[in-house]
């Protein structure tokens, strides 16, 4: 006689689907429970899920899901972890016995999560600290194993060069250097496990303090006349600041003049050979000093023109030499 009683046996062990697993889902396949022992007609299959191994199990408990057919995709995964899935059938009456478990390792991902509270240390002119405490747990996605500090120009003028640095895990904090003085960074933080590397983090932006400028270049002075010298130079490949003033002084028993031009006129001097000083003022400071030496003379003696012919007398060399 025919009796109506749940399933009395389970379907092989799953399988999983060539290619189907991921770091977040994976596709289990089954072969139907033998027909002898259904008792019935099987309605469906539930399929129970379990995470087994790794920091996420956690917070996500045991899970079932039902198909109809004899293969399911399983979602909602986390990368890296391992799971348990046993199948057992459904007829009219109940639930059958189990199968065996089928265990798998997800695939790994990047991190889904960026560094947490990332924000400056100490700023000077031409480094920083840059510090962060790590990516939540359930963002990990697997162990991470570096860090990746973006330090980006806010603006792509001057001689500002984007920078990155990376770190290794567990180390949270690190020191960037070569930053150019008085220049705004906009500052974020990445995670990286063996999946890839995971999104930025929240950015800062910070400018550097003031450094010192460097020295002008080309400076020359040129005589005008017995007493007068013009002395000239080019701006600075560098301010590294705001640029306050040039001061130029000359010795001996000289002043000091504070300028904005890149040339000054310095009358009054005597027939003696000056020493010509040039530096620059800004906010970080002045630069190192540049010197010329120069004597003023008289400059080129003026042509003069005239309406009239004008006779040029002279004696020769020879006639000097034996008169004198």
């Amino acid at each position: 006689p025919f009796i109506l009683k749940e399933p009395d046996a389970s379907p092989e062990t799953p399988t999983l689907k060539a290619g189907s697993l991921a770091a977040r889902s994976a596709t289990v396949e089954w072969t139907a429970i033998p027909k002898d022992n259904r008792h019935g007609i099987i309605r469906k299959y539930t399929i129970d899920v379990e995470c087994t191994k790794g920091s996420a199990c956690a917070s996500q408990p045991p899970f079932s899901l039902q198909s109809t057919s004899t293969e399911k995709e399983i979602t909602g995964l986390f990368p890296s972890r391992e799971y348990s899935v046993r199948v057992s059938g459904y007829n009219v009456i109940g639930k059958g016995p189990q199968s065996d478990p089928l265990t798998f390792t997800t695939t790994p991902d990047k991190p889904s999560g960026s560094p947490q509270a990332v924000s400056p240390g100490t700023v000077f002119a031409t480094n920083m600290t840059v510090r962060w405490q790590e990516i939540a747990a359930n963002e990990r996605n697997d162990v991470i194993t570096r860090y990746t500090v973006y330090v980006d120009c806010v603006t792509s003028s001057g001689n500002c060069v984007s920078k990155t640095k990376e770190v290794s895990h567990p180390t949270l904090s690190t020191v960037v250097t070569n930053l150019i003085p008085h220049t705004s960074y906009r500052v974020s933080v990445t995670g990286s496990n063996v999946g890839g590397e995971g999104p930025r983090s929240s950015s800062f932006e910070v400018t550097t303090k003031q450094g010192v400028p460097d020295p002008v270049g080309n400076l020359t002075a040129v005589p005008l006349n017995s007493t007068s010298v013009t002395v000239s130079w080019i701006e600075p490949s560098a301010i590294n600041g705001q640029f306050q003033h040039y001061a130029v002084a000359y010795s001996p028993n000289g002043k000091t003049f504070n300028v904005a031009e890149t040339s000054l006129v310095i009358s009054n001097l005597n027939d003696e050979s000056y020493t010509f000083e040039v530096r620059v003022v800004a906010g970080g400071g002045s630069s190192a000093v540049k010197t010329v030496q120069e004597r003023p003379t008289y400059g080129p003696l003026a042509m003069l023109e005239t309406a009239k012919p004008v006779s040029l007398v002279w004696i020769t060399a020879k006639f000097a030499l034996d008169c004198c």
